[in-house]
């Protein structure tokens, strides 16, 4: 992954040290909170349209966004200056697989828009796109902020931490998991039933990962873990603890994760609910073997 300096609506050049030492998808997630409010152009090179959609996914998780799929340039100009975004905290571009002559166009001569509109922009293209924008579209490619090449082997922690969840959440939108957060608060107000309020309690958890509260999303996990254990309900128990371990990988906790993830191996045995776990586990522990190689190479 390549980057450059982070540069604001303004052109001041934000402090890296924000985001020293937090993996890719976790840099973009940082960069689009400091550029709430700001116009902010941040190109993604993505060539798998799957891992972008992922990566796009994500981001829907945490912030309010309007999806935009781009077929022609004059789409660019009239959306960016009819402004129409409906509240949306970020916008994000995707550019067809092969760039035209218009598109380039619309994007060298109204770059200024992107700015003007005072949302943080992603525009995500392949690498061929790429390239065109650089050669015939220079204007564009100067003008922008941050600038990343994701592969799908460069995972970052959110990433990690949301494909590790072991109950999956279908949703379209932020909005969308507002609304499933009020009917689940409603049902738990009215449940009476033992069985279904810890499932209750583990969705609101799912939802409030979703959204980025990582204190109540815990808060849920753990009134559902202890109903759980009450009841004797194993594979449940199990589950909840991956997603525990997952909102520590969020904070950045990876120990901590770790010892989640191992407890509900512990319980889920005979049981494929731990295999998210489990690649995690592994792939946590790559990581610290890796970094514990480069220091001791460094310290020689």
């Amino acid at each position: 992954m390549r980057y450059k300096p982070i540069i604001d609506a303004v052109g001041r050049e934000m402090e890296e040290s924000l985001m020293e030492g937090v993996d890719e998808i976790d840099t973009i997630i940082a960069e689009l909170e400091i550029s709430k409010g700001k116009g902010n152009l941040i190109l993604c090179v993505v060539n798998s349209p799957a891992y972008r959609d992922k990566i796009i996914q994500t981001l829907r998780g945490r912030f309010l966004s309007k999806v935009i799929h781009v077929e022609n340039g004059e789409q660019i100009i009239r959306n960016l200056k009819e402004r129409n975004f409906k509240g949306a905290d970020i916008l994000i571009w995707v550019m067809p697989e092969e760039p035209t002559e218009d598109l380039l166009n619309a994007l060298n001569n109204f770059r200024e828009l992107f700015y003007e509109a005072k949302i943080p922009t992603l525009v995500f293209y392949n690498l061929v796109f790429s390239e065109s924008v650089i050669s015939s579209a220079p204007d564009f490619w100067r003008y922008r902020g941050n600038y990343y090449e994701l592969e799908e082997a460069e995972r970052g922690m959110a990433f990690e931490a949301l494909e590790s969840l072991a109950t999956s959440l279908s949703y379209q939108d932020k909005e969308d998991l507002l609304r499933r957060k009020r009917i689940s608060e409603y049902l738990l107000e009215k449940i009476r039933d033992k069985e279904e309020k810890p499932k209750i309690l583990s969705e609101l958890g799912v939802i409030f990962y979703h959204l980025g509260e990582l204190e109540k999303a815990l808060e849920y996990y753990e009134k559902a873990l202890k109903i759980f254990k009450e009841m004797g309900s194993r594979i449940e128990t199990a589950q909840t603890l991956m997603n525990i371990g997952a909102v520590f990988l969020m904070k950045g906790d990876k120990e901590r994760a770790v010892d989640y993830y191992l407890e509900a191996e512990s319980l889920a045995v005979g049981s494929s609910v731990f295999e998210k776990g489990n690649k995690m586990v592994k792939l946590l522990k790559e990581k610290q073997n890796a970094k514990y190689a480069q220091q001791t190479t460094k310290g020689i």
